[in-house]
């Protein structure tokens, strides 16, 4: 990312760096067959 900053490629350096994290994340923490939503849409008053 550091590297295509420097040349000025921002939005490709963040969209490689997210691709890399996504399959990072599914590694580790796959997804259920079944997958609802599991956080609420509706936000929460506090």
């Amino acid at each position: 990312m550091q590297t295509g900053f420097r040349s000025g490629r921002y939005s490709e350096s963040i969209l490689f760096a997210i691709e890399e994290f996504t399959q990072l994340f599914q590694k580790y923490f796959p997804s259920e067959k079944q997958n609802p939503n599991e956080l609420s849409d509706r936000p929460e008053v506090m």
